[in-house]
C-alpha cells in the first residue's frame, strides 16, 4: 500500500488514516457549505433545469448533499405529472468487486452522482430536495424582493424557483416544504405599522395602520353621494310673463238711444268688475341639470408589474 504523505511526511497508510482523510474530507466540506447556507443542500455549479414543450432537461454541473459534493448529471426526459428530486445514484467502478480471503466477493467501490429525476413510488432509493444555489445564498430566509425575467425557466409549474432563481419561490400562496408564502398576486405592498418601534417617531397620523398580512383595498371604486363634498346648486332663472284681461264691461239695459253713466232711473247701466277673467298660465322656465353614470373609477397609480418572491 502506498504511504500517506500529508504536508509535513507521513506514513504506510493504514485503515485509521484512511478513516482520517475521510473525516476530514466530510468536515471540511460541511464547514464550507455552512458559510452559504444552514442546510448544507447547495448547488455549486451547472445543474441548470428547464421544463419546455414537454421535455425537462439537467445540465452537468455540482451539487452539496449535507456537505458531500457531489457531480450532477446531464439528463433528459419526458416532462409529467409528479415533482422533481435530484436522486443518488450509486456506480459501481473498478476495483470492485473485491475478493476477500474467505473468498468472498463485494462491492465496495462506487461513483456517487446526482441525477434528476421524478419520485417512483415503490423505489427505495435515496430522492434529496430543498437545494439552494449558491448564488442566492446569503439572503434571510422570509426576505420578499422584486423580481424580473423569464418565469417559465427560473421556476417549475408550482412556482418553486429552478436554476438561477433556486432557494427562492413566487408568492402565490403556495406551501414549499414548511414555508408558506403570502399571495402578492395583482396586490401593492404597504409596510405594516405593528412593528417593533421603540425609539422611532411617532406613527404620522395621517397614514393608515396595518397588521402583517393585513388585506385589502380595491382596483376600482364606485362613488356614492355619501362620498361627495356638500355643495350647492346654481339655478339661473331668465325670467317670465303672466298675460292678464282685467278691465271694465260696459252695457246697458234698455233700448234707448245711447248708453248713461247714471245709475238711477229705468236707464242705469251696469258696471262689471272683471277681475283675472282671462288669466292664463306660464312656464318659468327654471331647471337645474342632473348627470352621472355610475360608474366605477381607476384607482390605482401608475405601476409597472414586477415578480414578488420569498427567500425559503
Amino acid at each position: 500500500m502506498k504511504s500517506f504523505e500529508p504536508k509535513f511526511g507521513g506514513h504506510p497508510a493504514r485503515l485509521d488514516d484512511l478513516r482520517l482523510m475521510q473525516s476530514a474530507y466530510f468536515y471540511g466540506f460541511k464547514a464550507f457549505a455552512s458559510l452559504f447556507d444552514a442546510s448544507l443542500n447547495i448547488i455549486l455549479s451547472g445543474a441548470n433545469i428547464t421544463i419546455g414543450s414537454g421535455t425537462v432537461t439537467c445540465t452537468a454541473g455540482y451539487a452539496c448533499w449535507q456537505g458531500e459534493v457531489f457531480e450532477v448529471e446531464a439528463t433528459s426526459f419526458a416532462e409529467v405529472s409528479g415533482n422533481l428530486y435530484f436522486k443518488l445514484i450509486k456506480t459501481v467502478v473498478s476495483p470492485s468487486p473485491v475478493q476477500y480471503k474467505n473468498l468472498a466477493s463485494e462491492n465496495v467501490h462506487y461513483e456517487k452522482t446526482l441525477r434528476l429525476v421524478y419520485f417512483s413510488s415503490g423505489d427505495e432509493g435515496e430522492y434529496l430536495n430543498n437545494f439552494t444555489r449558491v448564488n442566492s445564498l446569503g439572503v434571510p430566509a422570509g426576505v420578499i424582493s422584486d423580481w424580473f425575467g423569464n418565469v417559465n425557466t427560473e421556476f417549475d409549474s408550482t412556482g418553486l424557483g429552478i436554476n438561477s432563481m433556486a432557494g427562492w419561490a413566487v408568492c402565490n400562496g403556495n406551501t414549499y416544504g414548511s414555508v408558506t408564502s403570502p399571495d402578492l398576486r395583482g396586490i401593492f405592498v404597504v409596510m405594516a405599522t405593528n412593528v417593533p418601534n421603540s425609539g422611532a417617531p411617532v406613527l404620522n397620523p395621517a397614514v393608515g395602520t396595518y397588521n402583517v398580512a393585513d388585506t385589502g383595498g380595491s382596483k376600482e371604486v364606485t362613488l356614492l353621494k355619501t362620498n361627495l363634498p356638500n355643495y350647492n346648486l346654481t339655478v339661473i332663472d331668465p325670467g317670465h310673463k303672466h298675460l292678464t284681461t282685467t278691465g271694465w264691461s260696459i252695457h246697458s239695459t234698455n233700448d234707448g238711444a245711447g248708453s248713461s253713466l247714471s245709475n238711477s232711473g229705468s236707464d242705469a247701466v251696469d258696471f262689471d268688475t272683471k277681475t283675472n277673467d282671462g288669466l292664463q298660465t306660464s312656464q318659468t322656465g327654471i331647471s337645474v341639470n342632473s348627470d352621472g353614470g355610475d360608474e366605477a373609477h381607476e384607482n390605482r397609480p401608475p405601476y409597472f408589474a414586477l415578480v414578488k418572491v420569498i427567500k425559503l
